[in-house]
């Protein structure tokens, strides 16, 4: 059983993504849905913030290009 609604939801809706029988659309809108959703998680309930970057900035884009 699962231990929370969310979590159901969740389930419900990936099982009836995958059933449409086209992976790649399905696996992608699962994984960009699960990345704001865990931000928007983190944002509520731990108060997580986007810095503006400052000097990481620079050599994450750099190494990023590459």
């Amino acid at each position: 059983m699962c231990s929370s609604p969310s979590a159901l939801v969740g389930f419900v809706l990936q099982q009836s993504a995958l059933k449409t029988g086209v992976l790649a659309p399905a696996m992608a809108s699962s994984n960009a849905v699960t990345l704001f959703g865990s931000v928007a998680f983190g944002a509520s309930d731990f108060g997580e913030s986007f810095s503006s970057g400052g000097a990481r900035l620079s050599p994450t884009l750099r190494s990023v290009s590459k």
